[in-house]
């Protein structure tokens, strides 16, 4: 819901703006969408918000991303790092495949959209 929308329908006072907390991640995550840019916008996304070095919690949008670029998986067998090979999600859950390329073991990490979130620290 817009802010605009929030404020005539659920009859909300306050009179600016500025006066709002906002979810950052879909902020930036909208406008980069808007941009049609040949990369991913979730990529973007997060480093548009790394760069800016402000406090932000993941959400749904680009949960998977943050994933594949911090969430590193050692392999239960061999001990060694293993590599991103998917994931997706539904309405409800978000999955990341994980497979070692040494011994082919393979971890599935599914988290739910409601439930988790990474949240980075500005300065």
């Amino acid at each position: 819901m817009k802010i605009r929308e929030a404020k005539e329908k659920l009859g909300i006072r306050n009179s600016t703006i500025e006066e709002y907390y906002v979810d950052v991640a879909q902020l930036v995550g909208n406008e980069e969408f808007e941009k049609h840019d040949s990369t991913d916008y979730r990529d973007r996304t997060i480093k548009r918000l790394n760069e800016a070095k402000v406090s932000y919690r993941s959400n749904s949008n680009i949960i998977h991303n943050l994933m594949v670029e911090y969430v590193k998986v050692s392999c239960p067998g061999c001990g060694k790092n293993m590599k991103v090979t998917g994931g997706g999600g539904g309405s409800d859950t978000m999955s990341t495949n994980y497979q070692c390329e040494k011994c082919g073991n393979t971890v599935t990490l599914t988290l739910p959209h409601d439930g988790f979130g990474v949240r980075f620290k500005g300065d």
